[in-house]
């Protein structure tokens, strides 16, 4: 709840911008900014969560925010989850590795060689050999490789004090206790008797290294706090997306019970009869599980032989499809997402209508109400090796219609002299086909996607991806992205006036002042932007 809390208070209650003059605006602020209220709401699908809602804004609009909750049905994830696709990725052909990952392949390489080389001079070490024969004839890379590591590890033994290596461990200690001890995703102890734990491992630590003073000391310390490291800050990140992309029977039965739930949420809000328009708001693996939520809940509540459009909805869809044929030609140079975009929200505001005048045996219309996909942090980005093995496979998953592209990808009718669209012909009627559900919401990425070369430097998951989920064109169209990619560039407070951009993917609604002023960071603007609370 407190992740919803949080998202809240930066998209609405510091935003001045949704407050009415006047009176009004007086009585829904105080002292911290626009007031809202946490009630308890069964559609949040637990006991524990509750929704946020709102006065209305100066347009006249409430709002309500619900947290979509699932991690109890993903829990477990482990350090192997992980290092299974970790193998996978190092073991993958070097051609099939996308350019904007081979530095982190390159350096993942790296950690491997040197872990091995680390746990070999150990054991050779530990038995007490300092020297292996090399011939010299043969001229061994791997030998001379060894026999050079053994002798640094002597060098070390031989000329480094033990108080030096002290002054170094403790520091190294204090950081993996404090690792250890605290709670994951957070900086805070799990009770007060933690603290005595640092204080012991300090003491017996600096005792040992006194007695033993040997380089593999220093060894295990490392290993420790690498480990440390990638159990507390992979593993309930990355972990978690590996576990819930990769094809395996337990993965496959936890998404669909998130599947499940997701789908429940969104028919009870669409049921309720109090809403106008949905947002759905994604971080990280989140939007990998709405994207799939968005994927299947179309069938049901777009568009379909089952629930016919109005006209006025069939009318905009056509419209669509004509300017997408017309644009997408090699030959036209027309193609303006900005008008795309306008055009996917009058279909949003055709389908949101919940007057029905299709025949009247057919049963009751249902509503789309979803407008807008916005995606922070995404892992889509990096669909063709998270999702995908390689881009061609992504490509015929895409072109099979398992995953939806924006705007929606045509059918090449050769028997219609050529012609392309996204609807098909059923009974008289022209439906879009199921994997068109971003001909009505429009889909915003906002990304810190770091530079190659600095990859721990910004959002390491984040990234563009229009470029993965563009329309292929049909031979006489062109490709083309609807997704609005959007770069910002993150600095968090970390400690005092200092900022750094270090590992900025949990950042993208976080609230920093800047040298004691209040001024809005450009990625709250972005997302306060894609949003559109005000609905203009």
């Amino acid at each position: 709840m407190e992740t919803l809390r949080s998202f809240v208070r930066t998209v609405w209650q510091k935003d001045e911008a949704q407050r009415p003059a006047g009176p009004a605006g007086q009585r829904m602020a105080n002292a911290d900014g626009n007031t809202y209220w946490v009630k308890p709401d069964k559609k949040a699908g637990s006991s524990e969560l509750g929704r946020v809602t709102t006065p209305r804004n100066k347009a006249g609009i409430r709002t309500d925010f619900y947290e979509f909750y699932w991690a109890d049905i993903t829990r477990g994830t482990t350090t192997q989850h992980l290092a299974g696709w970790v193998r996978g990725l190092l073991v993958r052909p070097y051609s099939s590795v996308p350019s904007r990952v081979r530095v982190i392949w390159w350096t993942l390489w790296a950690l491997a060689i040197i872990l091995a080389t680390a746990f070999l001079i150990s054991v050779l070490k530990s038995w007490g050999v300092h020297e292996i024969a090399c011939s010299p004839q043969s001229k061994n890379l791997i030998c001379v490789l060894v026999n050079n590591t053994l002798s640094w590890f002597r060098f070390i033994d031989d000329h480094i004090g033990v108080w030096f290596k002290v002054v170094i461990a403790v520091p190294v200690v204090v950081i993996i206790v404090r690792e250890l001890a605290s709670r994951p995703g957070t900086n805070e102890f799990y009770n007060p008797l933690s603290y005595i734990t640092p204080a012991v491992v300090i003491f017996f630590t600096c005792a040992a290294l006194l007695l033993i003073a040997e380089a593999e000391a220093y060894l295990f310390l490392g290993s420790v706090f690498i480990g440390s490291l990638l159990h507390r800050g992979l593993v309930p990140y990355l972990g978690d997306v590996v576990r819930y992309t990769q094809p395996n029977p337990e993965n496959i039965r936890q998404r669909r019970e998130v599947a499940e739930r997701g789908l429940k949420l969104l028919r009870d809000l669409h049921d309720s009869g109090k809403y106008d328009r949905i947002v759905i708001a994604a971080h990280s693996l989140g939007s990998i599980v709405a994207y799939d939520l968005l994927r299947l809940f179309w069938t049901e509540y777009g568009p379909n032989a089952a629930n016919a459009p109005c006209a006025h909805a069939e009318e905009a869809l056509a419209d669509l499809d004509q300017w997408l044929a017309d644009v997408r030609r090699k030959d036209s140079d027309g193609w303006d997402i900005e008008v795309f975009r306008d055009r996917q929200h009058t279909i949003a505001a055709a389908l949101a209508c919940r007057a029905c005048d299709s025949p009247k045996e057919l049963p009751p219309r249902k509503p789309w109400l979803i407008t807008d996909f916005v995606t922070l942090g995404s892992p889509l980005s990096h669909a063709d090796f998270l999702i995908a093995k390689t881009k061609d496979e992504l490509r015929t998953m895409v072109r099979e219609r398992r995953m939806p592209t924006c705007p929606p990808l045509f059918e090449c009718d050769s028997d219609k002299g050529g012609a392309a669209s996204f609807r098909y012909e059923d009974d008289g009627q022209r439906l879009p086909h199921h994997a068109s559900v971003f001909s009505a919401v429009r889909w915003t990425n906002i990304h810190d996607q770091p530079n190659r070369f600095f990859f721990l430097f910004g959002d390491l998951v984040s990234g563009e991806a229009g470029h993965h989920f563009r329309a292929h064109g049909c031979d006489q169209h062109r490709d083309v992205s609807g997704v609005k990619d959007v770069k910002v560039w993150i600095k968090a407070r970390r400690f005092g006036l200092w900022r750094s951009r270090l590992l900025t993917h949990t950042k993208y609604w976080a609230w920093e002042n800047t040298l004691g002023k209040e001024l809005l960071p450009r990625h709250v603007a972005v997302l306060r932007n894609a949003i559109n609370l005000l609905d203009q």
